[in-house]
């Protein structure tokens, strides 16, 4: 996972993310804590950068847009937090910063680098197969090798729950994301963070197979929103 830049890219944004709403909120011991969630940010963000992610930088800086808008701060503190977000992007920027990101989109060739080529391929293979599949799935080592010689993944969790195991995979992993969703639905005043949170986990299913493959850090990061959301509700009452 470490040497991939799309899942490097990603867990480093959970970094910035987490680190960055508990900043907002205020959620730290000492001034020792609170140095340590800066120097998250402040390395963090370089490395999205230099990562060249494009799911993740974009991910990323939509969770902090969601974050900053519907955190229980005063609105001249969120104007602030933008303010000092834009210099950081002009800094950045001067830096030369963007540049690598910059270059892996211009050289997309419109498929999202194969990706959707592979999803096209995996599901025309797979609706040529009886149609009880469709119900419960072929498995994790079929769908790997499912359309071609050697094994090739989906590249999108989505498409790989549907194939792997069928509706009944799909209908569980959409409860997986619908459960943060519904607890945030008993707090008003903090439920554009949960949805901040787990929009992101969703964006980064959509191009990568973290769920699929076991990527224990993002069920980390799942259970961590289910913590906030239930905190959030506690503290609310």
């Amino acid at each position: 996972m470490w040497e991939d830049p799309n899942y490097l890219g990603c867990v480093v944004g959970m970094g910035v993310i987490c680190a960055y709403f508990e900043l907002m909120r205020k959620n730290y011991a000492n001034k020792f804590v609170k140095l340590l969630y800066l120097f998250t940010i402040f390395i963090g963000i370089p490395m999205l950068l230099l990562n060249a992610s494009r799911g993740a930088a974009l991910s990323t800086a939509i969770g902090i847009t969601f974050i900053t808008m519907f955190s229980n701060i005063s609105n001249g503190k969120k104007i602030s937090a933008i303010i000092i977000v834009v210099i950081a992007v002009v800094i950045l920027y001067q830096l030369d910063m963007f540049s690598a990101l910059q270059e892996r989109m211009e050289s997309d060739d419109g498929t999202g680098n194969a990706r959707t080529t592979i999803w096209a391929y995996k599901t025309a293979a797979f609706f040529l197969l009886p149609t009880y599949y469709i119900i419960t799935g072929i498995g994790y080592y079929n769908g790997f090798m499912l359309g071609t010689y050697d094994g090739y993944g989906f590249h999108s969790d989505y498409v790989a729950f549907f194939v792997d195991y069928g509706i009944i995979g799909t209908l569980l992993l959409i409860t997986l994301f619908a459960y943060p969703l519904y607890l945030s639905g008993k707090n008003k005043n903090n439920r554009g963070i949960i949805y901040a949170m787990t929009f992101y986990l969703m964006a980064n299913c959509a191009t990568l197979e973290p769920l699929t493959g076991g990527r224990v850090i993002y069920f980390l990061f799942y259970l961590y929103i289910i913590i906030i959301a239930k905190k959030l509700n506690y503290n609310e009452k």
